[in-house]
């Protein structure tokens, strides 16, 4: 593609939003061509400025303006000042604004064909990935605010940033390698493992294939070419506000700066339990900034808005493309003495429980663990009880009291208060979280101990 084939058709990643098949050709120009990127540039830079922070209302009178203002610009290009070095370029501009803005008057702002993102979001994300298709490894070192041995997705407002770090090689079994202090995940393009530091007996945990579930807020980092896709399902999903602007760096380069401000997904309509616990269920807003002259993402930071302001729960400090990564950071040693979560268990099954109510489940889970019966333990909980520091802490406990079953946010099961009085005498109250959509419909055991 030559470059006035391209302005023929930059309007494609200006005004529409399609299939990314259909301009790879004008990603792969400006690529190559600096003089049209920066052009495409300029106009994204004023399509932002004249993009209104609220809906206008129709007026017949400002679109007969704006209707004039084009007719003027017309005119000019037949006189000797549209010659001049650089006046062509901005008679150009001028009429795509004015055009530009016609249309958001009309519909109130500036939209994709769907309806949900507009183009310069999509044109930043679209070129991003087209950057990273050309990358075989990433390294990422960031901070969260989280605890050292909780999953991943997990946020805790109150606790301080610690750090993550993250590697991943592309290719057509992609590998990746996530780690804080007391959990690390190494999928080596076949299987996925999780080893868990709790202090006591090490919890590991081996999944098929690259499981995304163990770390699904931290994914689109690691896949930075399918950050589109994943954005645009997310901005859709949760009635984000999305907004594109262009600032210099202090290393003087310019940059492009894409804000999404999330509401938070789930129903909360029984609980708020799990508000603010992970950042797909709080209203959050992800910041990403992109070196504007290659596309490459530079850095990533997540708040979450609360009643006292915006909290930093993520950041990224380096992000490190293209270096070499020791083939050994995608194997995971898993120590001898490791209790495994979801090893195959043959032992029969005790009890039907796909009956129960929540709370009934609750009730004779505690029971068996006030019995020290570990055999039927380990069905309820998927082996997890095969953990001698754990059967130590809860065998023959009383219980105190369990509470009325809620649901809160995303999560598929239950959580049950409870209070019980461990055998030392400790008193806990906590929630107990339970689930039952695997094919048989039993409950087991998912958290909340």
């Amino acid at each position: 593609m030559n470059c006035r084939s391209f302005r023929k058709r930059q309007v494609e990643l200006l005004d529409a939003c399609p299939d990314p098949a259909t301009i790879a050709d004008l990603l792969e120009h400006i690529a190559e061509c600096s003089k049209c990127a920066q052009e495409l540039r300029e106009a994204q830079t004023v399509m932002a400025r004249i993009t209104p922070s609220q809906k206008l209302r129709d007026s017949s009178k400002v679109k007969e303006r704006i209707m004039n203002s084009i007719t003027d610009l017309n005119t000019t290009q037949q006189t000797d000042a549209y010659r001049r070095p650089g006046y062509r370029k901005l008679v150009h501009v001028g009429i795509f604004a004015a055009f530009l803005l016609l249309a958001i008057v009309a519909t109130g702002r500036f939209t994709s064909r769907n309806g949900s993102i507009s183009s310069p979001v999509y044109v930043t994300l679209a070129q991003a990935s087209e950057f990273v298709r050309g990358v075989k490894t990433m390294h990422i070192s960031a901070r969260m605010r989280t605890i050292p041995q909780g999953h991943f997705d997990c946020i805790d407002l109150n606790a301080p940033l610690i750090p993550v770090e993250m590697w991943t090689q592309f290719g057509d079994l992609a590998m990746v390698r996530i780690q804080k202090q007391h959990r690390k995940i190494v999928a080596d393009g076949k299987s996925t493992t999780m080893l868990m530091q709790t202090g006591g007996t090490p919890l590991a945990a081996k999944f098929d294939g690259l499981a995304e579930g163990c770390f699904s807020t931290l994914a689109p980092l690691l896949h930075p070419d399918t950050l589109f896709e994943r954005e645009s399902k997310a901005a859709e999903s949760s009635d984000s506000d999305v907004n594109v602007a262009t600032e210099f760096g202090s290393d003087g380069r310019e940059k492009t700066i894409l804000t999404i401000s999330a509401k938070a997904q789930g129903d909360f309509s029984e609980s708020d339990y799990l508000r603010n616990k992970s950042i797909i269920e709080s209203y959050n807003i992800r910041i990403y900034t992109f070196d504007a002259q290659t596309s490459r993402c530079e850095g990533v930071q997540v708040y979450i808005r609360t009643g006292h302001g915006n909290v930093l729960v993520f950041e990224t400090t380096k992000i490190e493309y293209d270096i070499p990564l020791d083939p050994s950071l995608f194997r995971l040693n898993v120590p001898k003495s490791a209790t495994w979560l979801n090893e195959s268990n043959e032992t029969e099954v005790v009890r039907d429980t796909s009956s129960m109510q929540p709370d009934e489940f609750a009730q004779e889970f505690f029971d068996t663990l006030s019995r020290s019966d570990w055999q039927k333990a380990r069905q309820f909980s998927e082996s997890l009880l095969d953990n001698s520091d754990l059967r130590k802490m809860f065998g023959g406990l009383k219980i105190i009291s369990i509470g009325k079953p809620f649901r809160s946010g995303l999560y598929p099961g239950w959580f049950v208060p409870y209070e019980i009085q461990l055998k030392s005498g400790q008193v806990r109250k906590h929630n107990l979280a339970i689930r039952n959509d695997n094919p048989k419909r039993q409950w087991i055991w998912d958290g909340g101990l």
